[in-house]
């Protein structure tokens, strides 16, 4: 496995531990610059994603 694969999995790994300990803490959904409501769409595409569309720049 090259490098640069490796670090897109541990970057994504992460993201994923991130979704998680974001449900733990009850505010999965919820974006975490704006603290808007993250739409659903999205987390059905992206599900460990933290932000919503207009924060994720």
């Amino acid at each position: 496995m090259d490098l640069n694969t490796r670090r897109r999995s541990a970057a994504q790994l992460a993201s994923v531990h991130g979704a998680l300990a974001r449900i733990e803490r009850g505010n999965y959904g919820i974006c975490e610059r704006c603290s808007q409501e993250i739409n659903p769409e999205r987390l059905e595409y992206l599900p460990e994603t933290p932000f919503c569309t207009d924060c994720n720049t």
